[in-house]
Parts: structure tokens; sequence; C-alpha cells
């Protein structure tokens, strides 16, 4: 049977392992909702104004982030469902001839796509030794491959 102590200790652990990437992702997305909810005021107050004796604020909003979630759906199915990739080429082609747009927009589809992509297989660890006290770790991507392997004394 494991001391007291032993166990305090393993479930004090367990609790901060599971219960700070918890609060984490719970901040991230409630700044994100509030960036959204933030851009999103002034549809929010036009709608007030237009509707005086609507629904309530906190209704709008919820009924905006579902109408903005359901453009994202309704986009993903049209893109899905085009034969071949003609929406999303002509999409990328007509953004980019914008001018002040195309960077902005080719840096956001670099990095969406970057999220959606899954290049773990093409992550390489590598070791760097510099000399007995020092060592580095990078990180490489599947192009380490064509560079060969290098010996430590290199």
């Amino acid at each position: 049977m494991a001391a007291p102590a032993s166990s305090v200790k393993r479930l004090f652990v367990n609790g901060v392992v599971i219960t700070i990437p918890l609060i984490a992702t719970l901040l991230v997305a409630l700044v994100v909702l509030d960036f959204i909810l933030g851009v999103l005021s002034p549809v929010i107050t036009g709608i007030t104004y237009v509707w005086p004796d609507g629904p309530s604020v906190p209704v709008i909003e919820f009924a905006t982030l579902a109408s903005v979630i359901g453009v994202f759906l309704l986009v993903g199915l049209v893109a899905e469902y085009t034969p071949g990739t003609y929406l999303s080429k002509r999409v990328h082609a007509t953004m980019e001839t914008i001018p002040g747009v195309s960077t902005v927009y080719e840096s956001v589809r670099r990095a969406s796509t970057l999220l959606v992509e899954d290049d773990s297989e093409k992550v390489h660890e590598v070791d760097l030794m510099v000399d007995e006290t020092f060592r580095s770790i990078a990180t490489l991507g599947a192009a380490a491959d064509s560079l060969g392997e290098a010996e430590p004394g290199d």
C-alpha cells in the first residue's frame, strides 16, 4: 500500500495535469468568443436599433454567433461538394488579386493550412552536440532528409 503522502502527491499532480490545460483552453475560448462578439457588436447594435422590442441582447448574440457558425458550415459544405477544387481555387485567386488584402489573406491562408494539415510524420528531432556541457535540440521539417546525416564530429 502506498504511503498517504505519496498518494496525495500523485493526486495533486494528476489534478494539476488535468486542470491547467483545461483552464488554459477555457481562457483561450473566452478570449476568442469575446473577440468575435466585439467584431459582431455593430451588427448586434444595429439589430437592437432596428428591432427595439425584439429579443434580449444575449439572445441576439447567440443567434448571431449561430449564424456565423452556419455560414462557416455552409461555405465548407459548398467547397466539399463542388466538383474538384474549382471554388476554392477561384476564391484564392480572387483574394490574391486585391492589393493590400492579398498579403494578409495569404498569411492567414498559410497559417490555417498548417493548422489543418497533419505533418507530424514530417517532423524530426535532431540533437546537435556542441560540446560536453551544451546540448541543443532542433526540430527540422521534411527537407532535413535531403541534407544527409551529419556525424557528431562534423
